[in-house]
């Protein structure tokens, strides 16, 4: 998100000349998010859910009353993107064992 607002606002987005290796480019996300909605797998909802939580750099929080049906269509977003960006070899899948518990206690033990 930060990327797209840099470029409204006139900056030269080029690919490779990061100070830091990304695996894709801020306009790979937005190919696969317009494809999906393209393709009816993605709602506007998810969309302006997305576009609002990214502006803001932060997810919506469950915690908080207003936020919970939008952390609901964030969570549907990325799960969807996600299967995408696996398959391209962007992110590497999640692995469903946990060594820890969530109150982070090893298990092993």
């Amino acid at each position: 998100m930060q990327a797209q607002q840099a470029r409204a606002e006139g900056a030269k987005i080029v690919a490779g000349l990061s100070s830091v290796a990304r695996p894709c480019e801020p306009v790979d996300v937005f190919r696969v998010m317009e494809r999906l909605y393209r393709a009816r797998r993605l709602l506007m909802d998810h969309v302006m859910v997305l576009r609002a939580y990214g502006r803001r750099q932060a997810p919506p929080d469950p915690r908080m009353y207003k936020e919970i049906r939008a952390h609901g269509l964030w969570t549907e977003a990325m799960e969807r993107m996600e299967e995408v960006f696996i398959t391209k070899g962007i992110v590497a899948p999640r692995s469903w064992f946990l060594p820890f518990d969530l109150a982070g206690h090893d298990r092993a033990v």
